[in-house]
């Protein structure tokens, strides 16, 4: 099954604090040959090294997927609060394309980490100062 979209994931800061807002970019290069005969959810899972899950985004696209042309790249901004997880360092993102009705997962051209979920981006989370002061 050929990929149906290239993905990539950006964010306004590379480093984040725990607690505070960002600024994540989605944008979706749909494959020339791509058609949806429904509208997809976007998972979005946000990892540590060890693939433990800190968060997820899933979502509807700004744009549902039954909307999306051929060779259109699709683009949005979504602010997400990074949670107060017991965790700081690098977060690997990893997104997919899925259907709420059956949990089936789209093809999509990135390096794919497991079961049609792929790779996108790393984040670095960082103390806020708040937390870095209690834990001097």
């Amino acid at each position: 099954m050929p990929p149906v979209a290239t993905p990539t994931v950006s964010f306004s800061r590379d480093r984040v604090a725990l607690g505070s807002p960002v600024k994540v970019t989605y944008k979706f290069q749909v494959a020339a040959n791509a058609t949806f005969a429904q509208d997809y959810w976007v998972f979005v899972h946000v990892l540590n090294p060890q693939g433990e899950l800190l968060w997820n985004d899933d979502h509807l696209p700004a744009t549902q997927t039954t909307q999306w042309k051929p060779g259109q790249t699709v683009e949005y901004t979504r602010t997400v609060f990074v949670p107060n997880y017991p965790y700081i360092g690098e977060a690997n993102v990893r997104i997919g394309l899925y259907s709420q009705a059956d949990g089936k997962r789209l093809v999509l051209s990135a390096p794919e980490a497991s079961r049609r979920e792929y790779t996108v981006a790393k984040l670095e989370l960082l103390w806020s100062l708040g937390q870095a002061m209690t834990h001097l």
